[in-house]
C-alpha cells in the first residue's frame, strides 16, 4: 500500500529546525527501507522544506515536541496533541495526548505555520487536510539538541538498524 499524496497547486511553506531535520531524515530512511508508506510523505516533506538553524525557528512554527491545536477538515472541534518522535510514543502510557510524527497527520503537521492548511491522505486512503490553529508550547530547540545528531544527509545502515519501524501504533483521526 502506498499513500497518494495529493497536492495542491501550492503547498504550504515547510520550516524544518536543522536540529530536527537529522532526526526526522534518519527517520525517513528507516521507514522507506522497511516499507512504511508515510515515509514517502515525509521524505518529500524534507525535501521540499526550508531548514533553518533552530534559534530562528519561530514560535508559530510546529516543531518537534510542540503542542499543537489543529482542526481537521471542516470538524468544528480543535484537538491538542504533542507532536512526538514514534520512540517517544511507544513510551508514553496514554497515547491521547500525542501524535506521532509518523503517521499521516503528523507528517503533515510538521513544519507548518498557525493558520497553514496541508492536505494529506489518512492510513485508509481518505484525502483530508489540517488547519493549525495555534502552537501552544514549543520546547523542542533543546530536546531535539540533545539527540546528539550532527550529520545531515540520508541515515547510515548502522543508524536504520537500529530503529524499530514498527513501533508506531497511533491510528489516523477517522479511528476516533
Amino acid at each position: 500500500m502506498s499513500i497518494a499524496v495529493p497536492r495542491a497547486e501550492r503547498d504550504p511553506l515547510v520550516t524544518i529546525a536543522d536540529a530536527d531535520f537529522d532526526r526526522l531524515d534518519e527517520l525517513a530512511s528507516a521507514y522507506e527501507a522497511a516499507h512504511d508508506p508515510v515515509a514517502d510523505f515525509l521524505a518529500a516533506e524534507l525535501d521540499r522544506a526550508v531548514v533553518r538553524p533552530s534559534d530562528e525557528i519561530g514560535p508559530n512554527i510546529v516543531r518537534m515536541n510542540s503542542r499543537v491545536a489543529f482542526r481537521i477538515g471542516s470538524r468544528r472541534d480543535v484537538e491538542v496533541r504533542t507532536l512526538v518522535y514514534p520512540d517517544e510514543y511507544a513510551r508514553r502510557r496514554s497515547h491521547d495526548d500525542c501524535l506521532s510524527v509518523m503517521t499521516p497527520l503528523g507528517a503533515a503537521l510538521i513544519g507548518l505555520r498557525v493558520g497553514s492548511s496541508m492536505s494529506y491522505e489518512t492510513g485508509n486512503g481518505t484525502a483530508q487536510h489540517v488547519t493549525v490553529e495555534a502552537v501552544l508550547d514549543q520546547p523542542a530547540a533543546a530536546e531535539s539538541e540533545a539527540t546528539g545528531i550532527e550529520v545531515r544527509g540520508r541515515a547510515t545502515p548502522a543508524a536504520r538498524r537500529s530503529r524499530d519501524p514498527r513501533n508506531d501504533d497511533d491510528p489516523d483521526p477517522a479511528a476516533a
